[in-house]
């Protein structure tokens, strides 16, 4: 911070009163008076004398140009700066002739011989100018001007030039046409490169160009088939692209298809896609079953679409596992008319065209015609169920007809539809007659179906049939044995099962059936038309007495007119 002196402030100084005076010495100078630099004043008299003790003094050969030096103390103008620096400065020795007005306690002072320069002293420091206005005492009209926070630089020896700047000490005061700039300076301390370094520097460059054109060669030179899948198989790095013609590929999927490596070979199969053309990838891979494989359970588990799995298949020449693909993924709509037309879809696109699946496209057919049928069943039960109507009002239903095969699907019908016409689509008569259903497949849903209803008048004309004369007589095609037992499991009446139990044509057969579901009437009469008294007084022993069954032994016994075999 400078303060400036004017003409009434010299007055009151020169009066002789009393001011305070002010310590140079220290950093926090403030300016609380006027008159606080008398001292200063009294001290400036003899300025020139002790700048001339100091070697500083103006000589003739010396012009006023301003002297500056740069941040390594160089004097890079005709101009000296002279700082007093906030370290490492003392008070002049004995026998000195510096000046106190020239010394602080924080710092010393950096000058260079000079004249009519500028000599600033920072960090409570005093700077003084000669071309500044005049003051009384001083020669050539000397005015101080007080400027802080500057950091300068010391002397070694008084009166020697040694320049050392300290940190953050910058010019002050510097002419614009002489000054130079740090950017300046610091561009004038850069090394310029010799024709040494710039022939290292060549040399590096074209050892890195010959190293980027051996490396870019090597990538095109590829390694031997088996090294090449012993890296794919070990994990290794490895590179495909040197390989480019087909006889090449086909030698790296033969060798990965020797190795029996699954990895191996999907990996060059999957390059041999990328870079060969639809026809020769299909055509080659259709010859190696193994690569096939592999490549169609790759395809099975990541492509999205299930009819480009198919299309890939029939491409290596699988027709048949393509039709059977797309059939298993057609029927796993949980929608039935979804369903539906997934099925319709498949078997005209895969089975109906095929020469070789007949048989199955008869299948598939079928279970298309039923899923409609069922559509229809289920939609007229559900509304009954809904409104409370017979018979689902008696027997509610557990679960839809929706995707059930087809002996379920007649079960269901005999159950809920059975009398029905022939004619409607839940009638058990259209689907015996619609699918083509044996009459033993036939008897066997209904009976069970009708016995577990408890509808025991339905069986026998089940089992009815008419000769070539007409005349009905009972006759299954089911042998009866099974009869019985479908009753037995429905707990149906003794008097059914003795009915239908007295059919079985074996005699053995049907005693043994009877002794097991203690049907003893049924086991008399049979050892009665065998003529066997014999037989007959032995299981008199396990019938109960006075039951109606021992009764009826003790009456065959007594009658004389049956010719008995024993």
């Amino acid at each position: 911070m400078a303060v400036n002196f004017d003409e009434d402030e010299d007055d009151e100084y020169w009066s002789g009163r009393s001011r305070p005076k002010a310590n140079l010495f220290d950093d926090d100078v403030k300016v609380d008076s006027r008159g606080m630099f008398g001292a200063i004043k009294k001290e400036a008299q003899s300025f020139d004398d002790h700048l001339t003790a100091l070697g500083l003094g103006r000589e003739e050969d010396e012009t006023d140009d301003t002297i500056t030096t740069d941040w390594k103390g160089n004097v890079v103008n005709g101009n000296v700066i002279n700082e007093m620096s906030s370290k490492g400065s003392s008070y002049p020795k004995a026998g000195s002739q510096s000046h106190p007005a020239l010394m602080t306690s924080s710092s010393g002072i950096q000058s260079a011989r000079g004249t009519g320069g500028n000599v600033r002293i920072s960090s409570s420091s005093v700077s003084y100018n000669k071309d500044s206005s005049s003051m009384s005492g001083f020669s050539d009209n000397l005015r101080p001007n007080f400027n802080t926070h500057t950091r300068s630089a010391s002397f070694g020896t008084l009166g020697e030039k040694r320049p050392t700047v300290s940190n953050h000490s910058t010019p002050v005061s510097s002419n614009s046409a002489s000054s130079t700039s740090l950017e300046e300076a610091v561009r004038r301390e850069m090394k310029t490169p010799t024709n040494t370094d710039m022939a290292k520097l060549q040399a590096e460059i074209q050892s890195l160009n010959r190293r980027l054109k051996s490396a870019e060669k090597s990538r095109w030179a590829p390694l031997s088939v088996a090294d090449t899948v012993t890296r794919i198989i070990l994990g290794d790095r490895y590179s495909l692209e040197p390989y480019r013609s087909l006889k090449d590929k086909l030698a790296l999927l033969d060798a990965a298809v020797g190795n029996h490596d699954g990895n191996a070979i999907l990996v060059v199969v999957l390059f041999m896609r990328k870079t060969l053309s639809k026809t020769v990838f299909y055509e080659q891979l259709s010859k190696r079953p193994e690569a096939a494989n592999q490549y169609i359970a790759y395809i099975k588990m990541h492509h999205e679409k299930r009819d480009s799995v198919a299309t890939e298949m029939g491409h290596l020449c699988r027709l048949e596992e393509a039709a059977m693909w797309r059939y298993g993924t057609a029927n796993l709509s949980s929608i039935p008319h979804a369903r539906l037309k997934n099925l319709m879809e498949c078997h005209g696109m895969w089975f109906e065209r095929n020469p070789n699946l007949t048989e199955e496209a008869t299948s598939m057919k079928e279970q298309i015609e039923l899923l409609n049928k069922q559509l229809l069943v289920e939609a007229t039960d559900d509304k009954n169920e809904r409104e409370g109507r017979s018979p689902f009002k008696e027997m509610p239903r557990k679960a839809n007809l929706y995707f059930q095969p087809l002996t379920t699907t007649l079960f269901y019908c005999s159950k809920y539809h059975y009398g029905e016409s022939e004619d409607y689509p839940s009638s058990p008569l259209h689907l015996k007659r619609e699918f083509q259903l044996s009459e033993k497949h036939y008897l066997l849903v209904a009976l069970r179906a009708r016995s577990m209803v408890k509808k025991w008048d339905d069986l026998e004309p089940l089992l009815t049939s008419k000769n070539w004369r007409g005349k009905a007589r009972i006759k299954s095609v089911v042998k009866f044995e099974q009869v019985v037992n479908i009753l037995v499991q429905n707990k149906a009446p003794p008097g059914i099962i003795d009915k239908f139990l007295r059919l079985v044509e074996d005699e053995e057969t049907r005693m043994d059936m009877a002794r097991k579901h203690k049907q003893h009437e049924v086991i008399i009469d049979t050892l009665f038309q065998m003529k066997d008294r014999q037989r007959l007084v032995e299981y008199q022993r396990h019938v109960p007495h006075r039951t109606d069954a021992a009764r009826h032994i003790e009456d065959l016994l007594r009658n004389s007119g049956i010719k008995w075999k024993n």
